[in-house]
């Protein structure tokens, strides 16, 4: 799988990666091991077509003024395979950068992934996958289920994330635009 996404910033990667490490070292969760790079998804594909995927791309950077999220808690994708993630809050901000990358990478996408069409997409971070069970998310839960995690986090950029079958490699990271600091964030939505 390929994607789109921002990398968190230095504080909220070095979290995640002690949380992906704890949780590899008490129930043997690797989620580490799959995507090395904590990060916040837009889209997903089996690959990407197009060379000019990176320059449109960095048309939407120079618009978009960096911007913080706010994760909290724990949340979890149900069915065979299930996913443990820390919620991010959909902003209005959030959501229209998520639809906006969405409509400049699915012409380029090949077999994109339809978790991310801009209707049902859930800003999330990943802290287990792949590997993990009924048995083991319940465990991850318990353990993880009295932290605190609500976290204010800084987005500054949009990355491409190539996870071969071997490994993953973060192909390139474009810097968002600062933002103006006497112009107000945006609201929930």
């Amino acid at each position: 799988m390929h994607g789109i996404v921002s990398l968190l910033d230095a504080e909220h990667e070095a979290r995640v990666l002690a949380l992906w490490e704890e949780l590899g070292r008490e129930f043997g969760l690797g989620a580490r091991r799959k995507t090395p790079f904590p990060h916040l998804s837009y889209q997903g594909a089996l690959g990407y077509a197009d060379e000019d995927l990176e320059a449109r791309l960095r048309v939407i950077a120079v618009e978009q003024p960096a911007f913080k999220v706010t994760a909290d808690g724990l949340g979890v994708f149900t069915g065979a395979a299930p996913v443990l993630y820390i919620p991010v809050l959909r902003t209005a901000e959030l959501a229209a950068l998520q639809r906006r990358v969405w409509e400049v990478g699915i012409p380029m996408a090949n077999g994109a992934d339809e978790y991310f069409r801009p209707e049902s997409w859930t800003p999330h971070i990943t802290l287990a996958m792949h590997d993990l069970d009924a048995e083991r998310l319940g465990q991850a839960i318990r353990h993880l289920g009295t932290r605190e995690l609500r976290w204010e986090i800084q987005m500054d950029n949009l990355a491409y994330i190539d996870e071969d079958v071997a490994e993953s490699s973060l192909r390139w990271r474009i810097r968002l635009r600062e933002r103006d600091p006497d112009l107000p964030l945006a609201r929930h939505s």
